[in-house]
């Protein structure tokens, strides 16, 4: 019924009157306000830098406007082995993420990162690439030494007919535009075809090694490539 009948409006004034009623709506306003306060005192913290790991809340995101790979702060951890997978939108190949993280964990941990990318760049009398996948070497403050397994959305001509069925007639992928949300069927099975297909043709031959740091020793001397130095890669990105 409605508020402006005389029966409800009495029912309403009888809760509200009583004590206990005060005493919830009270509770409620201020539960909502706190809530409403605290995020709108968050959300500037957050945007002016003001947050750190110790804040009673942090704002949890992707990365994508520090870092787009998450190889930051695994270097600031010095692992031993480092696997990324890079799917941004990089339709020329130009790496820019992993030239980001390079100079950013050269300047900021003094972690110095070798890797090339050549075999990952397209052949310009073919158009595809030669691998999906480069293994580098990471080389931190102390001395200590890493790998960096580093897979990359790329087509080397391999890949299962639909896949390649897809890409013919879609000449973007695997570069379609990160703003679409919005993924039809065969747009998402061809993505994740893909990146199986990747990760089985980048792991196949270690898939025998005892350990981690074992299977990123060998798949380093399986994916080595020739071309371009570190130095170089790190301008051209």
């Amino acid at each position: 019924k409605s508020i402006t009948s005389e029966l409800s409006f009495e029912v309403y004034r009888g809760v509200v009157g009583s004590f206990l009623g005060k005493l919830t709506l009270i509770v409620l306003v201020w539960a909502f306000l706190h809530h409403l306060i605290a995020g709108i005192r968050y959300l500037v913290r957050e945007t002016f830098g003001l947050a750190s790991e110790t804040s009673p809340f942090v704002n949890v995101s992707d990365g994508g406007h520090f870092e787009n790979l998450g190889i930051y702060e695994l270097v600031r951890r010095r692992c031993t082995v480092i696997i990324a997978s890079d799917g941004e939108c990089d339709n020329e190949l130009t790496f820019g993420s992993l030239g980001r993280v390079i100079r950013m964990c050269r300047t900021d941990f003094n972690a110095h990162i070798d890797i090339d990318v050549e075999s990952i760049r397209r052949a310009k009398e073919s158009g595809s690439s030669r691998s999906h996948c480069a293994v580098g070497r990471i080389t931190y403050a102390n001395g200590s030494r890493g790998y960096l397994i580093y897979l990359k959305s790329s087509l080397t001509g391999d890949e299962d007919v639909d896949v390649q069925q897809y890409h013919a007639s879609h000449r973007e992928f695997p570069h379609e535009s990160t703003g679409d949300q919005f993924f039809s069927e065969d747009q998402f099975e061809s993505y994740r075809k893909l990146g199986q297909h990747i990760a089985a043709v980048t792991f196949r031959g270690a898939a025998d090694c005892a350990n981690v740091t074992a299977m990123a020793s060998k798949l380093a001397n399986i994916w080595v490539a020739g071309g371009a130095t570190s130095g170089e890669f790190v301008d051209r990105a």
